[in-house]
């Protein structure tokens, strides 16, 4: 959590991908001064399947962190290659169950993560 306020001050969820299909997702956290500040580039291959944003009206104030997560799947996660890495039975130490995500509560890993379909 962010040092000046846990995840209550997130809004929503953006979905970019559909995440009824995807066994897991990676959940990312990072610290801005803007609240506003959109995600940060990926790195290639890397796919953004979600962000939060957070509660209008909030300030920008160069003492003040917001805390703001993002979900994303990389190259060796099992949606692109199934029998890699993360084949079922194993998943990333930062993956959650997509249908866990809701703004103001960290994802949770389920059977699902590590199981799939």
């Amino acid at each position: 959590m962010g040092k000046d306020q846990p995840l209550e001050l997130e809004d929503n969820v953006v979905w970019l991908e559909e995440p009824g299909n995807l066994d897991y997702v990676r959940e990312i956290s990072w610290d801005v001064v803007d609240p506003y500040q959109i995600p940060p580039l990926l790195a290639e291959g890397y796919r953004m399947i979600a962000f939060t944003r957070l509660v209008p009206g909030l300030k920008k104030e160069e003492w003040k962190n917001y805390h703001r997560r993002y979900f994303e799947l990389r190259p060796t996660d099992r949606d692109s290659d199934p029998n890699g890495a993360y084949a079922p039975g194993r998943c990333p130490a930062e993956a959650v169950d997509p249908s866990t995500i809701i703004p103001g509560i960290s994802g949770r890993k389920t059977s699902q993560c590590k199981r799939g379909r």
